[in-house]
C-alpha cells in the first residue's frame, strides 16, 4: 500500500506503474471517517455498464459508480457512514491519497524514491517459485 504526501491525480499515479494501480484510495482512514477506495474489478462486481475488453482504471470506475447514485441513495449511504456529497466531490476531484498495486521490485524502489510518496507498505510478496 502506498500513501501519498498529498492528493495526486489518479491518472498521474496510474502512469507511474507498468500495470497501473489495483485499488485507488480516494480518502485514507482517519479518526472520524473510514477510507473510501475502489478496485479495478468493478464491472464484474457491481454490474456497471463497462466494455469487458477495455479495462478501466479504478478511478474511472469509481466516477462511473458515483454517477449512478441518486439523491434518494443518501440515507442508505449514510447508514454505511458514507456521505453522498463527499462521494461526488471525491469523484469529481479525480485525485487519490494512496493506492494498492501489484508491482515488481524495481517499481517498489522507484516508488520509495518518489517525493510524492509518503510511505510504502508491502502487504504480500510472491517469490516467483509458487511461495507467497
Amino acid at each position: 500500500m502506498v500513501e501519498l504526501s498529498a492528493s495526486t491525480s489518479a491518472k498521474t499515479v496510474d502512469a507511474w506503474l507498468l500495470n497501473g494501480i489495483d485499488v485507488a484510495i480516494f480518502r485514507l482512514q482517519n479518526d472520524s471517517k473510514g477510507s473510501v477506495s475502489w478496485d479495478d474489478s468493478f464491472c464484474d462486481d457491481k454490474s456497471l455498464p463497462c466494455a469487458s475488453d477495455h479495462p478501466m482504471p479504478a478511478s474511472d470506475g469509481f466516477q462511473l459508480w458515483v454517477s449512478t447514485l441518486r439523491d434518494e441513495d443518501a440515507p442508505l449511504l449514510a447508514r454505511l457512514n458514507l456521505d453522498l456529497g463527499e462521494l461526488r466531490r471525491l469523484s469529481q476531484a479525480g485525485t487519490v491519497e494512496g493506492f494498492i498495486a501489484s508491482v515488481e521490485l524495481e517499481e517498489i524502489k522507484s516508488l520509495s524514491q518518489n517525493r510524492q510518496v509518503k510511505s510504502v507498505e508491502i502487504i504480500s510478496v510472491s517469490l516467483g517459485d509458487g511461495r507467497d
